[in-house]
């Protein structure tokens, strides 16, 4: 599915474990819940998507533009988002990032709590993030 648009879809609770996405245009799209294993979406323009709850371990969002995307409670273990652009109050409260692979993404004013599980040696407020306790 290269180059889809798939904006404002509603995919929560989507089957889409090792799918391949690259350069999909997914503004406002909702993957909540969705199983998201594997998945590939390189260079995707995800601009306010909601990934709440979704189980995207070992996905590869490189070089993706997620600004103002919604990760709470998703689990990212493994995840890939090596250059993406998550600045701009992307949430990431509750989210487990645990082995993620972060270098070189951009979280200037992403959100997270002290439930948010980042891999060793990543420290949040660094790279610009905020915690919300709330």
């Amino acid at each position: 599915m290269n180059g889809v648009s798939l904006d404002e879809a509603d995919l929560s609770g989507a089957r889409l474990a090792g799918t391949t996405m690259v350069g999909a245009v997914c503004f406002g799209t909702r993957f909540d819940g969705a199983d998201l294993r594997g998945a590939e979406l390189y260079w995707a323009i995800c601009l306010g998507a909601s990934f709440r709850g979704a189980n995207a371990a070992a996905a590869s969002f490189r070089g993706a533009d997620l600004q103002q995307a919604d990760f709470t409670g998703a689990d990212l273990t493994n995840a890939d988002f090596g250059r993406d652009n998550l600045n701009g109050a992307t949430d990431l409260r509750g989210a487990d990032l645990t082995d993620a692979v972060l270098a070189g993404a951009r979280f200037e004013g992403a959100e997270y709590d002290r439930k948010t599980l980042f891999p060793r040696g990543f420290y949040p407020e660094k790279r610009g993030m905020v915690e919300r306790t709330r």
